[in-house]
């Protein structure tokens, strides 16, 4: 089993839970006063991790424009922290980008305005936190401090085809009475920005679509 370690500079940032959808807009301008012309109108995806006072693995993605989203993929990273003197940090990826998404977590051809999507990740989750056992196991000086999940997902406006991307991160977290794993969402704060920038390359995978 091949395991990639990378150095992140600066300490582990504070975290706080919620849930929300998170939502992306392309950063041009529309001209709300000429309806006709649809390039400008920027494609809206709601995404949702989880749900809120629940124990749950499942991925939502909703089109809440008014265009159709189509090519849409989505693949995940999971990204074990350990607070010591390097900061180290490990990365599994569940899917990866590809030429046709071929190598992706979870592909849907087309998504309609007001239409839901879902996927549950529990295996993918499963796998994360086996691979953090044995890690833990087999080093007896490692001791990670925190797991996250990114939800990355690329798709294109159908009109034109232009490309969009936008992430989520939750915290992957263990139910203490069933053992089971749970995503509960968090907000994007410049530490993790940070780490979705500097963590990309499909170095190791965990599993497959």
């Amino acid at each position: 089993m091949f395991i990639f370690v990378f150095t992140v500079l600066g300490g582990l940032a504070s975290m706080q839970s919620a849930w929300w959808p998170s939502r992306v807009q392309n950063s041009e301008s529309t001209d709300t006063r000429n309806s006709g012309l649809k390039t400008e109108i920027s494609p809206m995806v709601d995404l949702s991790i989880g749900q809120p006072f629940a124990s749950s693995t499942i991925i939502t993605l909703k089109n809440s424009g008014v265009e159709r989203i189509i090519d849409v993929a989505v693949n995940l990273r999971c990204l074990l922290l350990e607070k010591d003197e390097t900061d180290r940090t490990v990365l599994f990826f569940e899917g990866f980008r590809s030429i046709g998404n071929a190598n992706s977590w979870w592909t849907i051809a087309q998504i309609d305005p007001g239409t839901l999507r879902t996927k549950d990740a529990m295996e993918s989750l499963g796998r994360c936190l086996h691979n953090r056992q044995s890690l833990e196991e087999s080093q007896t000086a490692i001791t990670f401090t925190d797991m996250v999940l990114a939800i990355d997902i690329v798709y294109r406006r159908e009109i034109d085809r232009k490309e969009y991307e936008m992430s989520g991160i939750a915290r992957v977290m263990k139910d203490s009475k069933t053992e089971k794993p749970f995503l509960w969402p968090l907000p994007m704060s410049d530490f993790y920005r940070h780490l979705l920038e500097t963590f990309t390359a499909p170095n190791y995978r965990t599993g497959s679509k």
